[in-house]
């Protein structure tokens, strides 16, 4: 597990201002997590923005508003983080 701050994202990797909040969160030393429901390219792109800058990215595309996917949200950041 990472002693990394982590900062999470929900949603909106594509948007600019979603972007630029996890850039700027890497920048500042933490890992990130993006969780996004169809916006792969976009997600990826985030991804790379933020590995540029040295920390780790983690994708989940996930529909936030169900409970069981929520649960893997939990599950797959919890633990690697």
């Amino acid at each position: 597990a990472s002693t990394s701050p982590v900062g999470g994202w929900f949603g909106w990797a594509g948007a600019v201002a979603g972007r630029a909040a996890a850039i700027a969160m890497a920048q500042e030393g933490a890992d990130i997590v993006v969780v996004y429901l169809n916006e792969h390219g976009d997600a990826k792109e985030t991804k790379r923005l933020v590995e540029e800058k040295g920390r780790e990215c983690l994708l989940i595309a996930a529909d936030v508003g169900n409970e069981a996917a929520s649960k893997k949200i939990d599950s797959c950041t919890v633990y690697p983080f």
